[in-house]
């Protein structure tokens, strides 16, 4: 039975359908908070029920204020607009449909940008954290953090 991998690569966040410029890597972390309902008749061993589920999609990618191309991804802007204003984006975590191993055009590649494939999860987030790094001698990056708000859904 043949298996059918992903590469860290071809997973992308996607924001209004377009992707993260220049990302590096990508984390999906989900989380259920435990409620204690231990008791006497639980003996010496604790117990927990599930709470409240969260869930953050977090990215971190080489500096770029407009991201790559004419609108055709998000660079930093993006992330400080969404934290600036404190409003919830539409967000994607999926392959993107129409990888290319070559890139996209700019580096010989797919002559669009990525487009998202048709199976994604999806939900609304906030950006909660946002961090730009530029060490001497080395490109400038930031990190991001979107937290979600509310459900996160997987549609295929």
């Amino acid at each position: 039975m043949a298996v059918n991998y992903t590469k860290g690569d071809e997973l992308m966040i996607f924001i209004n359908n377009k992707p993260v410029a220049l990302a590096t890597a990508h984390t999906l972390s989900l989380s259920t908070d435990e409620i204690d309902v231990s008791n006497k008749d639980a003996g010496f061993y604790g117990a927990t029920i599930s709470g409240k589920r969260s869930w953050e999609l977090s990215s971190d990618a080489l500096y770029s204020y407009n991201g790559i191309g004419s609108n055709t991804s998000y660079g930093y802007k993006t992330f400080f607009d969404a934290w600036s204003s404190g409003e919830e984006i539409a967000v994607k975590f999926t392959t993107a449909s129409n990888y290319d191993i070559k890139g996209i055009s700019e580096y010989g590649g797919t002559p669009n940008a990525w487009a998202p494939a048709t199976s994604y999860w999806s939900g609304n987030a906030r950006v909660t954290s946002l961090e730009l790094t530029a060490n001497t001698g080395e490109i400038a990056s930031f990190s991001a953090t979107l937290t979600g708000q509310g459900a996160l859904s997987y549609f295929s």
